[in-house]
């Protein structure tokens, strides 16, 4: 069965640890089963990697260091999220060791039950499961709402269609279900 993952997060540095940051190699962090061992990388690499990386057309990979904080919004398929999942755990763990802060949430999209929040705050990474509510409340959220605004507007234009369509008797070209 494929799925589709929603990733959402910021991650603030101390600007004066930025720059050691970028630069020091970091091996991604084992933390969950599935994560593939890989050569350590630094957040550098990582964050060019990201940007290049082969996608699926319908996939979003938006990942925005500004100054000293690192913005997250991704929209990914089962192939693609393990990948994208373990760069960007990597980036979120190596930055707690310079101080960072920020947290990254892993949702499931469009009944794929998934509800994941790996925060780093005084030097430790710490990755948690969120509970059922806490995972409908994410997804209720303005941000989480504005991005899946963009991943429709993705949507669309890979079919053609300008406007969204507020049919709700006409199914998504992508999964079949209804618009409405």
């Amino acid at each position: 069965m494929a799925f589709d993952v929603v990733l959402l997060g910021e991650l603030e540095l101390p600007a004066e640890r930025l720059e050691e940051w970028l630069s020091t190699p970091a091996s991604a962090p084992r933390l969950w089963a599935d994560a593939v061992a890989r050569p350590p990388m630094s957040p550098e690499a990582v964050l060019l990697s990201l940007a290049e990386g082969p996608r699926e057309p319908h996939e979003l990979v938006d990942v925005q260091l500004d100054g000293a904080l690192l913005r997250v919004a991704c929209f990914v398929s089962q192939d693609t999220f393990l990948d994208v999942r373990d760069e960007l755990a990597l980036l979120f763990t190596s930055a707690a060791a310079q101080r960072g802060a920020g947290a990254l949430t892993l949702v499931g999209y469009e009944g794929v039950i998934l509800g994941e929040q790996l925060t780093c705050q005084n030097g430790q990474a710490r990755l948690s499961r969120l509970t059922l509510t806490a995972t409908q409340l994410f997804i209720a959220s303005a941000g989480f709402a504005a991005f899946e605004r963009r991943i429709h507007e993705r949507f669309h234009a890979l079919v053609g269609r300008l406007t969204p369509s507020t049919d709700s008797s006409e199914p998504n070209p992508f999964t079949g279900r209804l618009v409405g």
